[in-house]
């Protein structure tokens, strides 16, 4: 079964963020949506960065630059999604990190305390389609592109139609 994204429980905000990594390159590209529980876009983004090590790397920071936009966008109640299982189960453990994904994970562990709630959460790439979308525009870009309200005309479809598939009964 697809799973679908669905919309979080007022008084929280959605956070759906994913990476994009080119290893022959080392660039890689921050997707970051935000949702209301209405489904309603409040802001979206894409940030490309260079001089990533890895994929693991990438999903980290794709974190950071998530709950980073969604304090600018005053947001104080969040639920962060990402398609990184990794990445997810590293940021709700207890345990002290020893890889070499540490300084991200710590530095989001450390962002996460600014918010009234700040949950992590992991979603399959079905439910993550906005974000994906989004750290694919970044590869192909040099600047970093911010939407508020809004999304890029590429995201739009997939904005519709996760809002029609969380539509409440």
């Amino acid at each position: 079964m697809k799973v679908k994204w669905t919309r979080p429980s007022a008084p929280s905000v959605k956070i759906n963020v994913d990476a994009a990594f080119n290893s022959s390159s080392n660039r890689a590209s921050s997707g970051v949506v935000v949702r209301d529980s209405n489904g309603l876009v409040l802001g979206s983004c894409f940030i490309p960065s260079c001089n990533i090590s890895s994929p693991f790397a990438a999903e980290a920071l794709a974190v950071i630059h998530g709950l980073r936009f969604a304090l600018e966008l005053g947001c104080m109640h969040v639920v962060l999604e990402s398609d990184s299982l990794t990445t997810i189960s590293k940021l709700k453990s207890g345990v002290d990190d020893c890889s070499l994904l540490r300084p991200y994970i710590a530095d989001a562990q450390s962002m996460a305390q600014a918010f009234y709630s700040c949950r992590f959460s992991f979603t399959p790439r079905s439910g993550n389609e906005v974000a994906h979308c989004l750290a694919r525009l970044g590869q192909v870009s040099d600047v970093d592109s911010y939407w508020v309200e809004d999304v890029p005309p590429q995201a739009l479809s997939l904005v519709q139609a996760d809002r029609r598939c969380s539509d409440p009964p």
